[in-house]
């Protein structure tokens, strides 16, 4: 069992040296279920079951669905509202979306980065593309600096996306300079710098 109302957000990168914390495994969403959470990516911290809104918080609250325990935000992108998949497992990426979004939302001149993971048994090709443009979440504007598109996937999970309505996944590093308020019991989500 683990107990604590705050814990502390690691940066991690593939490094040669030894890492002197030891890492016992990842949270999942259930941990959000029916709990008032802040994630600080700023000051590397994360607070869980709060008693009340944070007052930082009050006026920039949005709604969202929490299905299946998938956080799904509504911004705007390009002047359109779009739905955005909150994923925390995307920590590497800020922006991760279908081919043929990444072709509309990538910088025309921009250097295209491709890597090679395994996931499971699949091989995966992620293709990198600078960005310049921002999501807005109510008052909010995020800058996207950089987009994803994955190869590699099944066909049947991006066509879930695309076909869903829902423009992409967002990963921590969009909001490394932000602090997100999550209210699964009201189901509201707040971000601010």
């Amino acid at each position: 069992m683990v107990s604590s109302n705050q814990f502390k957000i690691f940066k991690t990168k593939k490094d040669t040296e030894k890492d002197s914390i030891k890492i016992i495994g990842t949270i999942g969403a259930d941990i959000l279920e029916d709990r008032k959470t802040i994630i600080n990516f700023k000051e590397n911290q994360v607070v869980f079951n709060l008693n009340q809104v944070p007052k930082d918080f009050q006026n920039n609250l949005i709604d969202f669905k929490f299905k299946k325990r998938k956080i799904i935000i509504n911004g705007n992108l390009k002047g359109k509202e779009r739905k955005f998949l909150y994923d925390s497992g995307t920590s590497a990426y800020e922006l991760l979306t279908y081919k043929e979004e990444w072709q509309i939302l990538k910088s025309k001149r921009s250097k295209v980065k491709i890597e090679k993971a395994k996931s499971w048994n699949d091989v995966l090709t992620t293709y990198t593309a600078d960005c310049n443009e921002k999501i807005k979440f109510k008052n909010q504007l995020i800058p996207v600096k950089q987009v994803t598109y994955v190869e590699g996937f099944s066909n049947a999970q991006f066509s879930l996306m695309k076909f869903s309505g829902m423009t992409g996944m967002l990963g921590n590093k969009i909001f490394l300079k932000n602090s997100i308020f999550i209210n699964c019991i009201d189901n509201k989500i707040g971000i601010i710098e």
